[in-house]
């Protein structure tokens, strides 16, 4: 009787421990997407006028991510950009940029997020970042649509922090 209520006992420590294992985390200790990134300039393609003293803050929420972004630019001023939203592809309210006021995301896999930013319902950046396998990278390619006369291309490089 005593061994049954022993065995019992560890299984009943055991089950949890296994099926926490198996479970994929998504804090900022083990998601590659998460953390703090600095722009290195020199690395990038930058569009004209994009500011060059940037750092990106990346704190997972349920099923999405928080980013915060500081930098400065080139009259010297702080700015200031931030949004919450999750993986789903649904519209979300952004902050701090002219460019555009919502966005959505997909992410297809630990490394990946794809998704478009919209400005008054019209598509205005449809961008990708990429983290690098050995999670020290973070590429984002941005293709501006608006507005048109700023329309193009940009490549930009974060390191990790």
């Amino acid at each position: 009787m005593m061994r049954a209520c022993l065995r019992s006992a560890a299984l009943a420590l055991l089950v949890p421990v296994l099926f926490a294992q198996q479970v994929p985390r998504t804090d900022s200790q083990t998601d590659p997407m998460m953390g703090t990134w600095k722009l290195n300039p020199a690395k990038s393609n930058l569009a004209p006028g994009r500011q060059r003293n940037i750092v990106r803050k990346h704190e997972p929420i349920p099923g999405g991510i928080r980013v915060s972004w500081e930098g400065i630019d080139d009259a010297g001023k702080p700015t200031q950009w931030g949004f919450t939203a999750k993986f789903d592809g649904k519209d979300y309210p952004s902050t701090g940029t002219a460019v555009f006021d919502t966005l959505s995301m997909e992410r297809p896999d630990p490394y990946t997020i794809i998704g478009r930013s919209k400005r008054a319902g019209e598509l205005a950046v449809e961008f990708r970042w990429e983290v690098s396998r050995d999670g020290k990278t973070l590429t984002r390619t941005n293709k501006r649509l608006l507005p048109v006369d700023q329309a193009g291309i940009s490549i930009e490089v974060f390191e990790k922090q």
